[in-house]
């Protein structure tokens, strides 16, 4: 029945294609009638007749369900002396009935083409043959059927993903497997200030990604696309584009692979203007640096006659209780404003890195050292996998980057769980990632959690005391050293986060 219903021929009005046949057949054979024949859970539907008088008939009344249930061509020389179809409502003149079964594209018995005649007679061996032949151009036909319609789907899906294409607001441009442009919507073409036909057949990359942010040349082989073309790897980057005017604009773009049967055969990136978050940026951190200067003396006042109290004897415990819990906020105020200063200093470039070679093993066991009081207070386990490679980085910034991320996941992992660190050499890169069984980060928040101030649940500041610039501060560590940051992770099963290093070379 599937098989029958996915064709959607029941109920269809005539058609040409097979009344020609039924017609066709009726002189070929020499017969009075001939009909075309569908059988569902039902009835017996006629798509063509000739000199067949309903439509349709019951199942139980029709002969064709013999026809389908041995899957095989019927000849009944005489009616009525043949007690199979003794029950049977046959036309009151028929006497004659031959069928031949019809095959859906899987070969599923569906229906048959049948003839019938008022004179008892039988078919010849030249006789059925051409009635199989019959049968096999309403096949071809039904197969004409389904071609039309998934064609008709096609443009169809065709049309709805143009339309959705052109519709968007976010900017979208198609790549083949050289990074040349085979599509670009409306919104790309108005970003970047070409026409369709300009852009189409041009290398990406040499059109409106060939220069670093300061004009410097960006070689093609460097460009993401590369990884996206060739190791098939979903990039999202913060990055600079450019226009045909020569201005540049910064965007965040997400590029993917196109697969088919295994094989990349091309990209698609998206991208927008982030200009206005910049800016928006920009202005949070002029707020939050003047805040962070103008408020640390106070602080450092307060957090130290809090300091003289709490170590006073005979305080009531009242009192005692409410100094203690004034200590810990302005700790934690501290912390805000430590973590403020450091992410300004990184944004503005005050402080250099100063880049050497260093195993990863020394740094990963200074950040565990630094973590260690955070795991025994939270009752978590730290543990290291580390296998041995070089990095070029400032030790100071990944030991903080590293130190960062060991907090965060110890923070949100339950009591009696661990929390691994993984580092693993990857071709030109080293692959470093913190793992937690935590309870994970929602696939939509994946690349807002690196921003300044957020995080996966904003109830986590009060719980846990996060300050929500520690994975904004890791990010643009990874993002200095030239590497990137990213986190995997789904809500219930954890959360690994993850920052990859260039390798140190030899001759460092």
């Amino acid at each position: 029945m599937a098989a029958l219903y996915e064709l959607a021929i029941l109920d269809t009005p005539p058609e040409e294609r097979f009344d020609r046949v039924t017609r066709l057949a009726t002189r070929m054979l020499g017969v009075a009638s001939a009909c075309i024949t569908f059988v569902d859970a039902e009835r017996e539907w006629h798509k063509s007749r000739v000199g067949v008088g309903a439509a349709e008939r019951p199942r139980s009344d029709g002969m064709c369900q013999y026809v389908i249930g041995s899957r095989s061509a019927l000849v009944v020389p005489d009616l009525r002396a043949d007690p199979r179809f003794a029950s049977c409502v046959a036309d009151e003149n028929a006497r004659f009935f031959a069928a031949e079964v019809l095959h859906a594209r899987g070969g599923e018995v569906v229906g048959a083409l049948c003839v019938l005649d008022p004179q008892p007679r039988d078919l010849g061996l030249d006789e059925r043959a051409d009635l199989r032949a019959l049968a096999g151009i309403v096949e071809t036909e039904l197969r004409a059927v389904e071609l039309a319609r998934a064609l008709t789907a096609k443009r169809d899906s065709e049309q709805i993903v143009q339309t959705i294409l052109e519709a968007s607001v976010t900017e979208v441009v198609g790549f083949d497997a050289e990074g040349r442009i085979t599509f670009a919507n409306p919104a790309a073409t108005h970003t970047l200030g070409w026409s369709l036909e300009e852009m189409v057949g041009q290398i990406g990359h040499d059109l409106f990604h060939h220069s670093h942010p300061d004009g410097s040349h960006y070689p093609r082989d460097e460009c993401p696309m590369s990884r996206v073309l060739r190791g098939g790897e979903v990039v999202h980057l913060d990055d600079v584009f450019w226009r045909r005017d020569g201005s540049s604009f910064p965007v965040e773009s997400l590029t993917a692979p196109l697969e088919r049967d295994g094989e990349i055969f091309g990209a698609v990136t998206t991208f927008h203007d982030i200009r206005d978050r910049r800016e928006i940026d920009k202005l949070k951190d002029e707020f939050a640096s003047v805040m962070g200067h103008e408020l640390r003396t106070p602080l450092t006042s307060i957090r130290a006659s809090l300091g003289l109290l709490a170590g006073t004897d005979g305080l009531p415990p009242e009192a005692a209780r409410l100094v203690s819990t004034g200590l810990a906020n302005s700790d934690r105020l501290e912390r805000i404003l430590n973590d403020i200063l450091d992410l300004e200093r990184l944004e503005s470039g005050v402080a250099p890195l100063h880049v050497r070679a260093h195993e990863v093993s020394a740094l990963v066991a200074e950040a565990a050292a630094l973590a260690e009081a955070s795991a025994v207070a939270a009752g978590v386990e730290l543990r290291t996998t580390v296998r041995p490679a070089t990095v070029a980085a400032d030790t100071e910034r990944i030991v903080q980057a590293l130190t960062n991320l060991l907090v965060n996941a110890i923070e949100h992992s339950p009591r009696g769980e661990a929390v691994t660190v993984f580092v693993v050499p990857d071709g030109e890169r080293v692959l470093f990632s913190v793992a937690d069984r935590g309870p994970g980060i929602p696939h939509k928040l994946h690349t807002s959690i690196f921003e300044r101030f957020t995080q996966a649940d904003p109830s986590d500041s009060r719980e846990h005391g996060g300050t929500g610039l520690g994975l904004a501060i890791v990010r643009r560590i990874a993002e200095d050293h030239g590497g990137r940051v990213w986190v995997d992770s789904s809500p219930g099963e954890g959360a690994t986060f993850a920052f990859a290093l260039p390798r140190a070379r030899e001759n460092r």
